[in-house]
């Protein structure tokens, strides 16, 4: 289902259909003039007017509207004559393979009534106590903005801290962030990570080629008490849920991750042209060091897929985009023992093929709020039934 910016939706198949009774291909055709004035009667825009908008008047083939139907998977964006001028112009094509043929996922299995009703019920609870939620990040649409938009660290010369996934090196720092997700995981809070990524963008040691040079990163591992000092005085509010430490052992991580950075790029480059995202986490997951010791990423691979789908490449399929962690099997756990609320989800188990599978029901279940209902559960404080 695609939701409209005037609040009215349309059904996907129901689109399929026509664009396969029109010979596979559809303009958009959009056009700010009246209904009665539209003269694109084959057009996207025209269809979605009549199928499912509220104000029949209004321009609906929108860019936000365009990227939903690409992340379907069910689209190809494409050049087509005009039917009725031979003009080229801008058109959708339905991808006459399945959707997870053409991005080779697995197959999932479809949610059981049970379980979208347990995950309507638990998502009503969570939109109620998000403004209370630092991470929630919702837009007015009610959907997930991206953790890394806004981290709710306010700084002392009134900017709040947050990466613009634009600028190359906050995309290092985005993958950075997760690369000290997984090595803090175990032995530290998550804010260590985030105000290491802060003390990197604030110091402008943000630039990959920097943690190239051996000299330069044992000279920061040896000031990392004086970096983090530092960091927490340009905050405005240095008070953290839990005590934050620069460990010294991290810097090799970013060596890591600045050594392997060419190549992530090209990685991303060929994944947004080819949308073969399984081939990106067998990417991420082959560099070794970027998990704990010479371990590898598996978990957070997902986060950085979201995160790319919040802000640059909304094509990017929301069922590469949940976490199924310790966390959100515990959420599961509580949910069936305290309100006899059950999902059933399987476990990774290091698999990369299994990962995608949970996160693929997640995303069924929850949509563009992606996990987080399911990791915001035990803030939730949600009585016993």
């Amino acid at each position: 289902m695609i939701t409209l910016r005037d609040g009215g939706s349309f059904s996907i198949d129901a689109l399929v259909t026509k664009v396969e009774g029109l010979g596979g291909s559809m303009v958009l055709g959009p056009i700010k003039v009246g209904l009665t004035d539209h003269k694109k009667p084959d057009s996207l825009d025209y269809w979605i007017r009549t199928n499912g908008a509220n104000r029949k008047d209004q321009m609906q083939a929108e860019t936000q509207v365009v990227d939903q139907l690409l992340a379907s998977g069910r689209f190809d964006r494409v050049e087509m004559k005009f039917p009725s001028t031979g003009y080229r112009c801008a058109g959708l094509s339905v991808i006459s393979k399945p959707r997870y043929e053409q991005t080779q996922a697995p197959p999932i299995t479809v949610p059981g009534n049970e379980e979208m009703d347990a995950a309507a019920w638990l998502i009503d609870r969570f939109k109620a106590a998000s403004p209370n939620l630092a991470y929630a990040n919702l837009n007015e649409a009610g959907s997930y903005r991206g953790w890394v938009a806004d981290f709710k660290i306010p700084l002392l010369d009134g900017r709040s801290l947050k990466l613009d996934l634009r600028e190359e090196k906050d995309l290092f720092l985005l993958f950075l962030l997760f690369v000290l997700a997984v090595v803090w995981s175990r032995t530290g809070p998550w804010e260590n990570a985030v105000y290491f990524v802060a003390w990197m963008k604030l110091a402008h040691k943000d630039a990959p080629a920097l943690w190239t040079n051996d000299a330069f990163v044992e000279i920061e591992r040896s000031n990392c008490k004086a970096s983090m000092v530092q960091t927490l005085g340009q905050c405005l509010d240095s008070d953290t849920r839990k005590q934050v430490s620069f460990r010294k052992d991290v810097y090799a991580s970013v060596k890591v991750l600045a050594h392997n950075w060419d190549g992530i790029k090209s990685a991303i480059d060929v994944m947004i042209t080819t949308r073969q995202y399984v081939a990106f986490f067998d990417f991420m997951r082959s560099l070794k060091g970027l998990g704990t010791g010479q371990k590898s990423m598996l978990i957070k691979i997902p986060l950085v897929m979201r995160e790319l789908r919040c802000q640059l490449y909304p094509s990017i399929p929301g069922e590469f985009c949940c976490v199924p962690d310790a966390r959100v099997y515990d959420a599961l756990s509580a949910m069936s023992r305290d309100h006899n609320k059950r999902i059933n989800l399987t476990h990774h188990a290091g698999s990369v093929k299994k990962l995608i599978n949970a996160s693929a029901k997640i995303y069924q279940l929850f949509g563009d709020l992606y996990d987080l209902p399911l990791f915001a559960y035990v803030d939730l404080d949600i009585p016993h039934t």
